[in-house]
């Protein structure tokens, strides 16, 4: 299963591993400080294939190109994991684009504790929303 790790560019520790769904096979991450990166320092150090998806700023306006690679990331992916800080914009913005995809999604806070799941068989809702 493809793993999407994506996260707030201040967190700079979180245990990767617990977070990680069961038949995680690949990562894919955006490439930036922070989540990103100690996503890519965990797939290193477990022999875990990762694909780091950047933002394509010859192809986008400045702006629009974190936005149009959280959509890249968000489509790749079978699963989301979002370690959020409460006020990253760019997690935030992955995080509805992942839940509007139907993608299963899990937010969790910098402490590693669960805050939220889309379960995989129930699509994105108002009512299974968190105020994101």
């Amino acid at each position: 299963m493809i793993v999407a790790v994506i996260g707030s560019r201040s967190i700079k520790q979180v245990d990767i591993g617990k977070i990680l769904p069961e038949g995680t096979t690949e990562l894919i991450s955006g490439g930036a400080n922070g989540v990103d990166s100690l996503a890519a320092q965990y797939a290193a150090g477990h022999n875990l294939p990762i694909r780091v998806l950047r933002p394509d700023y010859k192809r986008y306006f400045y702006l629009r190109a974190p936005l149009e690679r959280n959509q890249l990331i968000v489509d790749t992916a079978d699963f989301v994991v979002a370690v959020w800080d409460g006020s990253s914009t760019g997690t935030k913005d992955a995080v509805i684009r992942a839940k509007k995809a139907g993608k299963p999604v899990r937010i969790y806070s910098p402490d590693g504790i669960l805050l939220f799941q889309v379960p995989p068989d129930e699509p994105f809702s108002q009512k299974n929303a968190p105020n994101l």
